[in-house]
């Protein structure tokens, strides 16, 4: 083959790319950017193509206006209530760390670990709460126990400074003389040894000889020892049968400092629950009207509960607004077995929050007629679909027929969730096989037959998801 001359070879590229070039389209040029039209065309395009009236008019206008002033509402009370639960979870949050500080300085007063005490109670007092003095004077003793005079004193000083009118006044008092009597000097091993002696040498006194030994333990009670010896001088007391000892833990549960006063009516609570007890419900609502601690409060509610002075939790229920405590009420209704008192309450009680627990209480007290007839009646929705739920916990001989029976008489999705969750908690398949064969909503049959799938063993079901294979 000849090779081609340059001549040639340009004779053939040029017609060629100039037929090339022919055949390029230009681009086309970019669209100016439409101007945005006026918002009300945007909201009404054509006034008279839509015929709209006036009056057409001022109804949209009202539910535009309503429906943002709705939003707005909704948008005030979530703010609200993200405060409201933040304010909540910091508070709780702050009381649970005082109170977890406070015990382990107690602990460590108990271990003889004094270094430790006085750390756990400074991390106590820098929270600021409820316990601030009890962790003062407790820092003290834990100071005058390692021989550190000057700075119990100087603690002793800021707690009779910061709070005057603590219960821990007394015994700072106490402390002081008894710093004042030692010299600043630390404790001895062998007098926190007799500390433990001296009591079950009481101990045996109070049972041979209660005259003699009480007013000794009243001694301990009021002398600078640790909380573990008077906690168990308490005890001492509560072990015998003797008026005056019952008068002296009258006395410490309605004075004493909050350590000692929950122990005494911790001990009260029990004595009167047994045979004999002398400890009278009169008694108990002294302190508990008297006092201003909620801990206190507490103790004396579940003293009621122990000795099953359902009457007395009633009372306490009706006679405050705190919710803690009246949860507390109810819980110990639940335990001594109240059920015809929580139903009443339930039927008169206008607070949501307390229905719901009225209703985890009776739901764990197995009172199934009372759940089923909220469960079919209750027109609030989140107290019917806890009474569903509560449902779902019992086992399917006492609630399924219930279930199925709510299933068909719910008309919204939220409530046939909650039987269908209950109904598959009791890996009941027949009562979902029953639900499942009356939904028209596509949906909730997929969630049923979901359920279904997940129950291997359970023939029933295998059965059902045969069938809609078939």
């Amino acid at each position: 083959m000849k090779k081609l001359s340059m001549f040639a070879l340009m004779s053939l590229l040029v017609p060629a790319m100039a037929a090339a070039q022919a055949k390029v389209t230009p681009p086309t040029p970019v669209a100016p950017i439409a101007k945005p039209a006026p918002f009300a065309q945007v909201m009404i395009p054509d006034l008279d193509a839509l015929r709209m009236s006036k009056e057409d008019m001022q109804a949209i206008a009202e539910r535009a206006r309503n429906e943002a002033e709705f939003n707005l509402a909704s948008l005030y009370k979530a703010d609200a209530f993200a405060q409201t639960m933040s304010t909540n979870f910091s508070q709780t949050y702050s009381s649970d760390r005082e109170r977890s500080f406070y015990d382990q300085g107690q602990n460590a007063l108990s271990s003889r670990q004094y270094e430790q005490a006085i750390t756990r109670f400074d991390q106590a007092i820098q929270s600021k709460g409820t316990r601030t003095d009890g962790a003062l004077y407790w820092k003290a003793f834990a100071q005058f126990k390692l021989g550190k005079s000057s700075d119990a004193n100087a603690t002793l000083g800021e707690l009779q400074k910061s709070f005057k009118d603590s219960k821990y006044l007394s015994d700072a008092k106490v402390l002081e003389a008894e710093i004042k009597r030692t010299g600043g000097q630390a404790a001895r091993p062998e007098n926190e040894d007799n500390e433990d002696l001296k009591l079950l040498a009481l101990q045996g006194l109070v049972n041979s000889d209660p005259e003699r030994a009480i007013p000794l333990v009243q001694g301990v009670l009021a002398s600078a020892g640790s909380l573990k010896l008077k906690e168990r001088a308490l005890f001492v007391l509560a072990q015998s049968n003797s008026p005056l000892a019952h008068t002296i833990l009258v006395n410490t549960a309605k004075s004493g400092t909050p350590d000692l006063q929950t122990k005494a009516i911790n001990y009260l609570g029990i004595n009167r629950g047994r045979e004999g007890g002398k400890t009278t419900s009169t008694e108990l609502m002294e302190i508990y009207n008297a006092s201003q601690n909620d801990d206190v409060k507490r103790a004396i509610i579940r003293a009621f509960g122990s000795s099953g002075d359902r009457a007395a939790l009633v009372n306490v229920i009706g006679g405050t607004t705190v919710t803690t405590l009246r949860n507390e009420a109810v819980s110990q209704l639940g335990s001594a077995q109240g059920g015809t008192e929580l139903w009443s309450i339930y039927q008169k009680e206008a607070n949501k929050d307390l229905k719901l627990q009225i209703l985890s209480t009776l739901g764990s007290m197995g009172a199934y007629e009372r759940i089923i007839e909220v469960a079919k009646g209750e027109k609030e929705l989140e107290l019917r679909n806890r009474a569903i739920r509560s449902l779902g916990n019992m086992k399917a001989e006492r609630s399924g027929q219930a279930l199925i029976d709510i299933y068909g008489s719910v008309t919204d999705v939220d409530g046939k969730k909650a039987v269908i969750s209950g109904l598959a908690n009791q890996n009941n398949a027949e009562g979902l096989i029953a639900c499942v064969r009356k939904e028209s909503n596509f949906e909730l049959k997929k969630d049923i037959v979901s359920r279904l799938s997940n129950m291997p063993k359970n023939k029933a079901a295998q059965d059902y998801l045969m069938e809609i294979i078939k």
